[in-house]
């Protein structure tokens, strides 16, 4: 996981279908127009950031964050 990356989730039960990862001082965020959550500096153009500290699969669960789905660039 990079910034930059598109995922797909859950955040506290909220459908999250268009976000992307945002990495600050070693700290990951999902940047994101639905739920708001703990401040990143840049928000990639989204309205909302949602912390999930180290971005490792115990955090992300920690953090409320259901159904997480990296999504593969498309090759054109």
């Amino acid at each position: 996981m990079k910034k930059g990356d598109r995922v797909r989730c859950k955040i506290d039960g909220t459908p999250v279908n268009d976000a992307k990862i945002q990495e600050e001082n070693g700290r990951f965020y999902i940047c994101q127009n639905e739920r708001d959550g703990f401040e990143c500096e840049d928000k990639l153009g989204y309205d909302y950031s949602w912390g999930i500290d180290d971005g490792s699969k115990n955090a992300i669960r920690d953090a409320g964050v259901t159904d997480f789905c990296l999504l593969l660039k498309e090759k054109g």
